[in-house]
């Protein structure tokens, strides 16, 4: 993932990973990284 989108999603507070790492919000982080490159341009 790119650094920007994961500081996004970390920003909105998503809860991507679990406890083991996995992640549980692949929807929320797709529109996370949509979202971020909208915002660069």
């Amino acid at each position: 993932m790119p650094p920007a989108a994961l500081r996004h999603t970390l920003l909105k507070g998503h809860d991507t990973f679990q406890s083991d790492g996995k992640m549980i919000d692949q929807q929320k982080l797709t529109l996370a990284t949509l979202d971020e490159s909208d915002n660069a341009s």
